[in-house]
């Protein structure tokens, strides 16, 4: 049967995943289970499965307010949409740090490498000596062909752009 989650719960799993949030933010180890087991201890008539669900519905919320979550808890959105925010907002403005980590973490993305970029650093394939010479005129031909058609591709977006 189903209950519905108090503040005080809440509160408690909210700690425990933040902790687990930040491990994975600094990149160190952390076992998920451990911190589940952990909390059964804690939250009395609960059961691993629920608190499972929970992280989930935690990295829903999260996810939502456009914060990060852990990457092992995938959302689940169906969480009581009253009661989790308004922890987690409680929760970041008693712990600060965390605003830190997520500054931090949103700085660190890298920018996605533009066409030109990749086509600069692009490599022909190695040649097969195996290969018959006339087959490998033809793939060095077709290779030739589309990285210029690529450059042509690209030069007409980039002026496009432009205008």
């Amino acid at each position: 049967m189903y209950r519905i989650w108090t503040c005080t719960e809440v509160e408690i799993i909210m700690e425990d995943y933040f902790s687990m949030l930040r491990s994975e933010m600094l990149g160190k180890f952390y076992n998920k289970v451990d911190y589940c087991k952990k909390l059964v201890s804690r939250l009395n008539l609960r059961i691993e499965h629920e608190i499972e669900l929970m992280y989930q519905n935690i990295s829903a919320a999260l996810i939502e307010l456009g914060l990060p979550s852990i990457s092992r808890y995938k959302p689940l959105y169906n969480y009581q949409k009253e009661l989790v925010p308004a922890v987690i907002r409680e929760f970041l403005q008693q712990n600060s740090e965390f605003i830190q980590f997520f500054l931090q973490d949103t700085l660190t993305v890298h920018k996605p490498r533009m066409m030109h970029q990749l086509l600069e650093i692009m490599e022909s394939a190695p040649k097969n000596s195996s290969l018959c010479c006339s087959h490998q005129m033809m793939q060095r031909s077709e290779l030739a062909l589309t990285t210029s058609s690529w450059k042509q591709e690209i030069n007409s977006w980039e002026m496009s752009e432009k205008n």
